[in-house]
């Protein structure tokens, strides 16, 4: 915490943030209030916006509510959230799980957005009116495309819709589709580009809830995602983490180039020879910094075939047949990667000569110089 502001009586006040180290997990600051015989009750307001946002958000949603109030309120919104599905039959422990999982696939994406509909634009942070359109956050999108957000196009069909619409605002905003946001910021975590699935998946099921103009917008939110054009994030404000470092660099990855240029991605792009050439893909071309990142091939290879036949089905709602057989076609890029001859998986080796010892039907990516 850099600053805090704590409103008493509705007086702005300063509070000085105790810098003294805590035995914690993950406690970043600690208030100290003195001794007393009544209950503690603090309301707390919070907004993406700033201080402003806060105050208007607390007014309009905690003034004068007490704690076995705000209780009581959260009790029945999920009480009703969690009604979307009814099940008979079973133990009672068996029914806490199913509803404990049902509700965890209720927490995100969460509106991100203050009560007068504020927020951070995608990557700019350039403050934003989000209109009919909720501003969400938190897709975690690798991790619930296949499951989490087709639920939700059957049992919250209205808020898929407003997921489906809210990504196309965040492609506007920011220059491209996500496929992990986090408060209106890339992290580019993961593989691939799941936005397109989520997007198809809703419009497939209902395109009577969009129209012509939102068909052609996806479509070209998907085309120009997968084949993203890496040198614009070069002048983009780094976004920064302990664990991958500069994210501008793995919002979109050379995964996609391979794809269309040879029809698969190589597993051994980060090892050039000496001369720095790739190694016998594109001759005299020289490996970079984002080739260095085209890793796990597999991984991506098998994604990225069912993503271009998602951008198809989005094509066929489009209209555009040229569009559609491009991108169905190069969804048969998966074969690329199926070995018919399993017993030949012994003679596999690494560029290096070392044997691999591989088992399965796809062919191997190497996921480090070690392993």
């Amino acid at each position: 915490i850099v600053k805090a502001i704590a409103l008493v009586d509705g007086a702005a006040t300063a509070i000085a943030v105790n810098n003294d180290n805590i035995d914690a997990v993950k406690t970043i600051a600690y208030l100290e209030f003195a001794p007393s015989s009544t209950p503690l009750e603090i309301q707390v307001g919070l907004s993406p916006t700033g201080t402003e946002g806060a105050e208007k958000n607390l007014e309009a949603e905690a003034k004068d509510v007490s704690f076995d109030t705000a209780r009581a309120q959260a009790n029945d919104a999920w009480h009703q959230e969690l009604s979307r599905m009814m099940v008979s039959g079973g133990t009672e422990d068996q029914k806490e799980i199913f509803y404990t999982a049902l509700y965890h696939a209720s927490i995100a994406p969460m509106i991100f957005q203050d009560v007068d509909g504020q927020y951070p634009a995608m990557r700019t942070r350039i403050q934003k009116d989000a209109g009919d359109t909720p501003n969400y956050s938190v897709y975690s999108m690798w991790d619930t495309f296949r499951a989490a957000h087709p639920l939700k196009t059957i049992i919250d069909k209205d808020r898929a819709i407003e997921h489906a619409r809210d990504l196309l605002n965040k492609y506007q905003t920011g220059g491209v589709l996500p496929k992990w946001e986090l408060h209106s910021d890339y992290t580019g975590e993961m593989v691939g580009h799941p936005a397109v699935s989520v997007i198809a998946d809703i419009m497939v099921k209902h395109p009577e809830a969009f129209t012509a103009a939102e068909f052609d917008l996806a479509l070209k939110a998907a085309d120009e995602t997968v084949n993203f054009n890496l040198d614009k994030t070069e002048s983009w404000v780094p976004y920064q983490d302990a664990w991958n470092g500069d994210k501008r660099f793995t919002v979109m990855t050379r995964h996609n180039d391979y794809q269309e240029d040879v029809g698969f991605i190589p597993a051994n792009t980060k090892w050039a020879p000496d001369s720095g050439d790739k190694p016998g893909y594109v001759e005299g071309l020289k490996v970079d910094k984002y080739d260095e990142l085209v890793n796990e091939s597999v991984s991506y290879g098998l994604e990225n075939a069912y993503y271009d036949w998602c951008i198809a089905q989005i094509a066929k709602l489009a209209g555009n047949d040229q569009q559609y057989d491009r991108y169905m076609a190069r969804s048969e890029s998966f074969k690329n990667y199926f070995d018919y001859n399993p017993e030949q998986y012994g003679k596999l080796q690494d560029t290096k000569g070392n044997a691999l010892g591989a088992t399965g039907f796809m062919r191997p990516a190497y996921m480090n110089s070690g392993s």
